[in-house]
């Protein structure tokens, strides 16, 4: 993810890292998120256990979808009971043109509303008008998973990176979609967390990073820590989909009880780093 107004700090003098590599390629020319509005999370979501299987449109393998959020909360449900019944089958297609290349889901159970797909696909693009992506020099490869998909709702994560023409380096990207499919609204971090404690959770030593090694999260926590609470708010009621014109600076999905949460790093610590946060633990 294209970090936000880089402050470079003293954790990456200590990781001796070079100033040369915060120079970046990436043309994500859209102005800074308004961090005194917030985004109204829309819609209900009832949980549900359920898992499902991706059959990809590019490989006869299957994939396992991986137990989301909707099992934690259920664990004792019977094979073939109502978590079989309310599964969903996802499929992936792709987007190619060129050196752009995005996965995205595609749902093929009937019963789910029409337009629910083109919108999936819709906000998986996005990231190409938002960043003001060439397509005809530019190069970009994302692929998606799907980490849970029912009745309710499906979750999708963007894994990727973008080399624009003539760019230094790759930029890392990372972006994330929640769709209730009862009424085809986004779900955001607002509606997994509240703002404000994610804030301070942020900036407290309890704050974990699951994807990053020790280096980087201790010259991370000491990047992070410039920013005050009201940012963080701001960073997080403005966080994911639905895209409007600028793309948010913080993606987040909820998994297997826990949130996790993208925050924007310099390049040199890899332009974003995923926090995780479980309620009750904390």
């Amino acid at each position: 993810m294209i970090p936000k107004k880089l402050k470079y700090t003293l954790a990456i003098t200590l990781l001796a890292l070079s100033t040369a590599c915060l120079a970046t390629g990436c043309k994500k020319k859209h102005d800074k998120i308004d961090l005194s509005g917030s985004q109204a999370s829309e819609g209900t979501v009832q949980t549900a256990p359920a898992s499902a299987t991706i059959a990809e449109t590019e490989s006869s393998s299957n994939i396992t979808i991986e137990p989301g959020i909707e099992n934690a909360q259920s664990q004792g449900t019977s094979a073939g009971g109502s978590a079989a019944a309310l599964s969903l089958s996802v499929q992936t297609d792709t987007y190619q043109n060129g050196n752009i290349s995005i996965q995205y889901p595609v749902i093929s159970d009937h019963s789910v509303k029409a337009g629910i797909n083109e919108y999936l696909k819709e906000n998986a693009l996005a990231i190409l008008k938002a960043w003001e992506i060439d397509e005809a020099r530019d190069t970009m490869n994302i692929t998606c998973k799907i980490l849970s998909a029912t009745k309710n709702r499906i979750t999708v994560r963007y894994d990727g990176s973008v080399m624009t023409d003539g760019g230094m380096h790759p930029t890392a990207v990372f972006y994330t979609n929640t769709v209730n499919l009862s009424s085809g609204s986004d779900i955001g971090l607002s509606y997994l967390a509240d703002p404000a404690t994610l804030a301070s959770y942020v900036l407290s030593d309890d704050c974990t990073f699951p994807e990053a090694d020790a280096e980087t999260i201790a010259a991370a926590k000491t990047f992070l820590k410039e920013e005050n609470p009201a940012y963080y708010t701001g960073l997080f009621q403005n966080a994911d989909f639905p895209y409007q014109g600028t793309f948010p600076e913080s993606f987040s999905y909820e998994y297997e009880g826990s949130v996790y949460f993208s925050l924007p790093v310099p390049h040199a610590l890899g332009d974003y780093i995923l926090a995780a946060y479980t309620p009750e633990n904390k």
